[in-house]
């Protein structure tokens, strides 16, 4: 989903028909109705004019990047200012791009293109660093941070079986639709699956222990049977728990 905010109708509405065959796509007219719709449905991508009525597109930016549920959002800063300090103020806001009015179309879709690929290759790159140590990612950037709250939750309610979607969200403060959304972003996996995947890490890191049987780290990880939880690991690793603790504990005499 792309969201463009632009108060000018004509550029507004050019902007939008040369997205919408590519994207979904929604608008608003001016900063306030912009962010309000960049909390609430967290776009991919979003494509916002410098100079709006309310806030202005500087200020949407600042308040973007500083708020976890829409800081990972690209922005493409849209202005008919060309003089280098602006645009260099632009960028130092936190818009990924400064495209000058009157741009060229294909230019502005290509861009988007490439601003969506870098975003994917980041999800890559948050997933490995959770799939080495989901205890916590280091808090440097708002992102890491919300992964790092994200997990902590998860981690302190893993013995839950019922622990559902709704409870994290509810724990975070935010609705069911924006974390999905917000974790899909960055991971590129819902939050079913994220919480599924800490449950699988945790359980083989327990399964070293070797004075723990099988079905003990079942229930201590949240599942709700040792068979489900046997079928989720070699799902997940390739291998069963009884054969990943065969070869990595060595038993004790």
């Amino acid at each position: 989903m792309i969201l463009v905010i632009e108060d000018n109708e004509d550029v507004r509405d050019f902007v939008v028909q040369k997205l919408a065959p590519h994207f979904q796509v929604s608008s608003a007219a001016d900063g306030d109705t912009g962010l309000r719709l960049a909390a609430e449905t967290i776009p991919d991508l979003i494509v916002c004019d410098v100079m709006l009525p309310g806030l202005t597109g500087l200020e949407v930016v600042t308040q973007l990047r500083a708020d976890w549920r829409t800081s990972h959002i690209p922005v493409v800063m849209l202005t008919a200012r060309n003089a280098p300090e602006q645009q260099l103020e632009g960028v130092q806001s936190g818009a990924d791009l400064y495209l000058t009015k009157p741009f060229n179309p294909t230019f502005l879709l290509e861009s988007i293109r490439t601003l969506l690929a870098n975003r994917a290759h980041l999800r890559e790159h948050f997933r490995r660093e959770l799939s080495v140590d989901t205890a916590t990612v280091a808090p440097q950037r708002v992102d890491q941070k919300f992964l790092a709250e994200l997990t902590a939750i998860v981690e302190a309610n893993l013995t839950r079986t019922d622990l559902s979607v709704e409870d994290v969200a509810r724990s975070l403060g935010i609705s069911r639709v924006q974390l999905y959304r917000k974790v899909k972003a960055l991971l590129g996996t819902g939050v079913t699956d994220f919480i599924q995947g800490i449950r699988l890490t945790k359980a083989r890191q327990i399964l070293l222990d070797d004075s723990l049987t099988i079905a003990e780290v079942a229930y201590q990880t949240g599942f709700s049977s040792p068979s489900y939880f046997s079928t989720a690991f070699k799902a997940k690793y390739q291998i069963s728990p009884s054969e990943f603790k065969a070869l990595h504990v060595t038993p004790q005499s």
